[in-house]
């Protein structure tokens, strides 16, 4: 009769000794990405004439651009997550002082600002205007220090001065203006259909 008693006794020593189910543990929080830019250069210094604008640098995150004068313009819209180059028009600086200005990429809540600087415009000597009828006119010769400048053809085009630079015309009269600096002489070999020359200083 004594064990009839121990039995539910047993059974709930049992019950009692059960394990309990373990605690879900709490998961780690992701560690938030950290904007970045790696760039090489923070500084550039132009010359005076239009060129285009290089910026290599890499970024982790989607970007955007800022720019603070508009003589310098966006070319291409990159958006690669990787290392790439973003180009930029920059226009000539006519202007006989330097000009400076920024551009800024901007990464999430990290910016990387560059600083961009365009030389002055070479102060202009002479300038030379040739009214004539040629059917191709040669460029004078100009003798000086650094010589340079622009040539007005006086049909719409123009170009950067060079030795023997020529350009055909149709035959009417056109007055094309030479704009000079550093220069100090000039020979023109032939008068030809030349019917006028001004020369300002």
């Amino acid at each position: 009769m004594r064990y009839i008693y121990f039995i539910p006794l047993l059974m709930l020593l049992a019950i009692g000794c059960k394990s309990k189910d373990p605690m879900p543990q709490p998961q780690p929080k992701p560690t938030p990405q950290v904007d970045r830019i790696d760039i090489d250069k923070d500084y550039y210094l132009l010359t005076h004439e239009s060129q285009t604008l290089e910026i290599p640098f890499a970024a982790n995150a989607e970007y955007s651009i800022e720019i603070g004068d508009g003589w310098i313009s966006e070319v291409t819209d990159s958006r690669a997550m990787e290392s790439y180059v973003v180009r930029f028009a920059v226009e000539k600086n006519k202007s006989e002082d330097p000009r400076s200005t920024y551009i800024k990429i901007i990464v999430g809540n990290l910016e990387q600002s560059i600083v961009v600087e365009q030389s002055a415009a070479p102060k202009r000597t002479m300038t030379l205007e040739l009214t004539h009828s040629e059917s191709i006119l040669i460029s004078p010769t100009w003798r000086g220090e650094g010589v340079g400048g622009t040539i007005l053809w006086g049909d719409g085009e123009e170009q950067q001065y060079e030795d023997g630079a020529n350009h055909k015309f149709s035959g009417v009269e056109h007055t094309t203006t030479f704009d000079m600096y550093g220069a100090t002489e000039f020979r023109i070999e032939s008068l030809g259909a030349i019917n006028d020359i001004t020369i300002g200083i």
